[in-house]
């Protein structure tokens, strides 16, 4: 079938005519709408993802080398890390410079989850008696 396209006086023909003219608009607008409606703002309490964090069995050991895994740790804000206790005896993590308050103790097999509300390098450390190891957070935004 021959297609023929229609000229007028003082116009130029249109490649696909109307429908070329009208759509490109409103694909347009609809895109705009369509990206607007996308957002990376996040509820203060509400996590991006999650980043566990070992307390590995014999961290309580003076002689351990290293008692956190994995240790540092980079993450984006908003990001929750989750400690979770492997070894034998009750930790308490808390944080240099108070970005956190101390945890409860957290027994054998428990859990202290915090989420990162704002970028810098975060230390933390488990306060019971004799534990020294430290940890380092990086969180970027």
């Amino acid at each position: 079938m021959n297609r023929t396209t229609r000229s007028f006086p003082g116009r130029r023909p249109v490649a696909g005519g109307f429908r070329t003219s009208f759509m490109a608009p409103v694909l347009v607008i609809v895109g705009t709408l369509a990206l607007a409606s996308c957002s990376t703002d996040f509820a203060p309490d509400e996590a991006r993802s999650e980043q566990p964090i070992k307390i590995k069995p014999g961290a309580a050991d003076p002689d351990s080398v290293q008692s956190f895994s994995p240790n540092p740790v980079t993450v984006l804000v908003q990001t929750e890390v989750v400690w979770s206790n492997e070894d034998m005896v009750a930790h308490q993590i808390a944080s240099v410079g108070g970005i956190f308050t101390a945890s409860a103790p957290i027994p054998p097999g428990g859990q202290y989850r915090h989420i990162f509300l704002t970028q810098g390098t975060f230390r933390y450390y488990c306060t019971l008696p004799g534990h020294r190891e430290a940890g380092v957070i990086n969180v970027l935004r």
